[in-house]
């Protein structure tokens, strides 16, 4: 949705007040005419990202000091909308935000009566540098993200009239950083293969051997609540609810099973979504029921109590419950799940998280051989870094059959409807919350360290040997930038292995995959392989190294 698709509907771009975004791609759905205009004191951005997983954005202005908005206006309306100068591109809605913690420095530095940007001097930028300096003495990183963002007062001083800055920061002492990190070197680290071991394991574990579980729990849920949705809002009527309910008890009792509980009573709500009638119909037979918990007593909220997945030759969770605060509740077990998908993905995939969040239904194509036994797999999704097309081009992986049996539970997870894989699913609090199509890089921060921490947890309950513990017994703390820094690493130690990642990551040099694997270690004089023994190499990692034959 550009200034040129606009040109012939002038009343949708103003002079006096004009819609902020105008120059901006929108999402599928959305209407400038419903967008954010430059006299709104909050410039809501959301509807100009265009990622699946990005989350809410929004420029709150009133956060500013009074004397700087109006030039903050200008300039990111410039950011947003306008014609970008000479060798410039748009920056991304997410890159010019980092004006507020300088303004707030600014105004507390600055004469009360200054207030045009075009005043700053070399020594205001110089004591700003001293600033971030104290304020982030060992992160020259944050320095740099702080800092960069303020040249854009200079780069488009021509749309800024009396707010241009009259000097380039980049002249200035201290201003560029000499970094410490090798030419080429990805700053991501690396997994360590004490926790990437058991980290896939119980990721395919997961996949494997307990998805059918809270699959059938999932099925369970939803046919429960199409049949709480169909169902009339109130039933007057209570006739047959109880020969019904009597028949349900008799089964428990013939298994042997508890009921399903909540806080230690029998759930009378299960059993009226399992019955299709109202909870007060359940009540007038509540002696039934609590006649049949002494028989056979209450479980913690069960509501699947029939596990078929074994650990140890045990069931690996007692029961799947309904209630979605305990450790064992569909919508903990569920994103458990989701996220073992998304590890076996990220891992033998090398995929970027933008790319894994915009996997759909029916993205992997399978080949088979002349026996019908399959060989290959593709798998389809977008790819954003270095494309020209801000929504993302076509693209496709070479992938292993791990990662095809993932993409297949995450289909059966996700509701029929839902093409997004990785959006966020609908059991518990929180289900709705969030604009976005698919969980955004934090989210699924958090659903890899829950994992862990579940993964960890079960292992001292269980007294298993195996938990995702580092060397010196702590807890790494992952990201999802982890996992293509990582597979880097063990792809490039093996014979052509860089040719086979620079194919699979799709580099366009050498060099560039060289940086994910870390420089300094693969080009070391004399140096031994460190390619992981058979034993030790993660299943499926054979895959990729047939790209070089």
């Amino acid at each position: 949705m550009s200034i040129a698709t606009f040109a012939a509907n002038p009343t949708a771009v103003t002079l006096q007040d004009p819609y902020v975004l105008h120059g901006r791609q929108l999402r599928d759905g959305v209407r400038l005419e419903d967008t954010s205009r430059y006299s709104d004191p909050i410039w809501r951005l959301t509807p100009a990202r265009l990622k699946a997983h990005e989350g809410a954005h929004q420029l709150n202005f009133p956060v500013l000091p009074q004397r700087f908005r109006a030039s903050v206006k200008r300039l990111f309306y410039a950011l947003l909308s306008l014609e970008p100068p000479d060798g410039e591109d748009s920056p991304g809605i997410a890159t010019i935000t980092e004006f507020k913690r300088f303004f707030l420095w600014l105004d507390k530095r600055w004469h009360p009566e200054l207030n045009e940007l075009s005043a700053l001097t070399p020594a205001d930028f110089e004591a700003y540098l001293k600033y971030l300096l104290a304020r982030f003495p060992n992160n020259s990183a944050k320095r740099g993200q702080a800092r960069g963002p303020l040249r854009m007062l200079w780069r488009w001083r021509r749309h800024l009239h009396e707010d241009a800055l009259r000097f380039d920061p980049l002249h200035l002492d201290g201003w560029s950083e000499a970094g410490a990190t090798s030419r080429g070197e990805n700053k991501n680290a690396r997994i360590p293969e004490e926790v990437l071991g058991p980290l896939v394991v119980w990721a395919l574990r997961f996949i494997d051997d307990f998805a059918p579980d809270i699959c059938e729990g999932d099925r369970r849920w939803r046919e429960i609540r199409t049949a709480m949705d169909k169902k009339p809002r109130r039933n007057t009527s209570h006739s047959g609810v109880g020969a019904r309910l009597q028949a349900v008890l008799d089964e428990y009792v013939a298994a042997g099973r508890p009921l399903p509980g909540y806080q230690g009573q029998p759930s009378t709500t299960h059993f009226a979504r399992l019955l299709g009638c109202d909870r007060a119909s359940v009540l007038l037979h509540r002696e039934m029921v609590a006649a049949t918990a002494k028989i056979v007593g209450v479980a913690d909220a069960a509501f699947v109590d029939t596990v078929q997945g074994r650990l140890d030759g045990e069931p690996w969770v007692p029961a799947i419950t309904t209630d979605h605060v305990t450790p064992n509740s569909l919508a903990a077990l569920a994103r458990h799940l989701q996220v073992a998908c998304y590890i076996v993905i990220a891992f033998f995939s090398g995929m970027r998280d933008s790319e894994v969040k915009h996997i759909k239904r029916g993205c992997v194509t399978v080949k088979l051989d002349e026996d019908g036994q399959p060989y290959r797999w593709k798998l389809r999704s977008l790819a954003f870094k270095g494309e020209d097309d801000t929504v993302g081009v076509p693209a496709t992986w070479t992938v292993s059959a791990a990662v095809a049996r993932a993409i297949e539970t995450l289909e059966r997870l996700q509701p029929p409807d839902q093409d997004y894989l990785f959006a966020r699913l609908p059991h518990g609090a929180g289900a709705r919350k969030g604009l976005n199509l698919a969980l955004t890089v934090t989210a699924t921060n958090k659903q890899l360290n829950a994992f862990v921490s579940y993964i960890n947890e079960l292992c001292v309950s269980r007294g298993r040997t195996d938990a995702i513990k580092d060397s010196s017994g702590g807890v790494f703390r992952l990201k999802s930038s982890n996992f293509r820094r990582t597979l880097a690493w063990f792809i490039a130690r093996r014979p052509g292995g860089v040719i086979a990642g620079a194919l699979q990551y799709r580099h366009h040099s050498i060099q560039m995959f060289e940086g994910y694997a870390d420089p300094r270690e693969l080009h070391q004089p004399g140096e031994k392989s460190q390619v992981a023994s058979p034993r030790r190499e993660p299943d499926g990692l054979r895959h990729y190294y047939d790209l070089t034959s």
